[in-house]
C-alpha cells in the first residue's frame, strides 16, 4: 500500500512539470509555422512645401531625364552659275586683215586689236603654223595657253584689249617663214570671266587675218639715198 502511495505522488509530480513544458513547446511550433513573412518597409520623402499641416505627405516621383536629340543641319553654300554667254553678243573685232612681211621673216606682230561691245570679254586666237605670245602681264586676266597655237584671254574688256597691244602687240612667231599664216581671232561677251574653250568655239563673232610676203623685184621701186 505505501508503495502505491509513492508511485501515485511521483506521477503526480511529473505531471506537473512535464505537460506546461510541453505546452510552451507546442505553442512555440505554432506561432514560427503562421508568422507572416514581413512586409519590406518603404521609405516615404516628404514634400515639405507641398504637404499641408498634418496632412500625410505623399511619396515624391522624379522621372528620369530624357535623352534630347541634337540635330545639327550643314551649310548649304549658294551655287555660283557658271559663265556662260551674255544676252547681248554685238561684240566687234577691229585688227588688220592683211600683214606684210619680208619673204624670210618668222616672225610678225599683230597689231593694233580693238575688240569692243561687253564688259567681260573672252578673246581667243589661234594660228596653225606658228605660236602666239603675249608680252604683257595683268593678274586681273585669265590668261590660258601662252606661248601656244591657241591663246585665250579673258576678264574686263579694257583690260583685254591693253594685254593683247602690250608692247609692240601679239607676236606671231614660226619655225620657219611666216608668210602664209592666217591668225582666227573669236570674241564673245560673258556673265563672268572664263578661257574654257569650249565657250571660244560657240563665239559667233570671227575675223581672220593674213600674213602674206611683200613683193620684191628687180623693178621694185625703191626710196633714193642721199650721198653727202
Amino acid at each position: 500500500m505505501i508503495k502505491r502511495v509513492a508511485a501515485a505522488a511521483l506521477f503526480g509530480i511529473v505531471l506537473v512539470q512535464v505537460i506546461p513544458a510541453l505546452a510552451e513547446v507546442i505553442s512555440g511550433q505554432s506561432q514560427s509555422e503562421s508568422a507572416p513573412t514581413p512586409t519590406p518597409l518603404v521609405t516615404v520623402t516628404p514634400d515639405a512645401t507641398s504637404a499641408p499641416d498634418g496632412a500625410t505627405p505623399s511619396p515624391t516621383s522624379t522621372a528620369a531625364p530624357q535623352p534630347s536629340a541634337s540635330i545639327s543641319y550643314p551649310d548649304v553654300e549658294t551655287a555660283t552659275p557658271a559663265p556662260t554667254y551674255a544676252e547681248s553678243q554685238e561684240i566687234r573685232i577691229r585688227i588688220p586683215a592683211k600683214f606684210p612681211v619680208d619673204p624670210r621673216a618668222t616672225s610678225v606682230h599683230i597689231s593694233p586689236i580693238a575688240i569692243t561691245g561687253g564688259e567681260t570679254l573672252l578673246v581667243c586666237m589661234s594660228v596653225d603654223n606658228a605660236i602666239l605670245q603675249i608680252s604683257g602681264n595683268n593678274r586681273d586676266l585669265l590668261v590660258e595657253g601662252n606661248g601656244t597655237k591657241s591663246v585665250r584671254v579673258s576678264g574686263e574688256g579694257a583690260l583685254v584689249n591693253a594685254l593683247l597691244n602690250a608692247g609692240r602687240g601679239l607676236r606671231l612667231v614660226a619655225t620657219g617663214k611666216i608668210n602664209g599664216a592666217v591668225v582666227t581671232t573669236r570674241a564673245a561677251s560673258l556673265t563672268a570671266p572664263s578661257v574654257e574653250a569650249d565657250l571660244c568655239s560657240g563665239a559667233v563673232n570671227v575675223f581672220r587675218s593674213s600674213i602674206s610676203a611683200m613683193g620684191l623685184g628687180m623693178d621694185t621701186i625703191k626710196a633714193p639715198v642721199p650721198i653727202k
